[in-house]
């Protein structure tokens, strides 16, 4: 959320009243989000891409912390050339 502003700082400096203006009216919620309409295809091909590649992300993590746990792990019953690859 932006903070409110001094009247005598907008008052001073033109471009950045509008520039206030803009955020706080037509881009910005009063709680600081977004105004963009997620109905939008575009947008929401844009929202399903994040998520996919979010997700992917997140896998990838997930299974190096794996391998490093097995590699490190003495009772995994991994042999010695693997244990040194991963």
């Amino acid at each position: 959320m932006l903070p409110p502003c001094d009247p005598a700082i907008l008052e001073s400096n033109p471009q950045f009243k509008h520039l206030y203006e803009q955020l706080t009216k037509k881009f910005l919620n009063p709680d600081g989000s977004t105004r963009a309409n997620d109905a939008q295809p575009a947008r929401k091909a844009l929202l399903e891409e994040m998520k996919y590649c979010r997700t992917r992300d997140a896998k990838n993590k997930i299974k190096k912390q794996t391998l490093r746990r097995l590699a490190f792990d003495p009772d995994s019953g991994l042999p010695d050339d693997v244990r040194e690859r991963v």
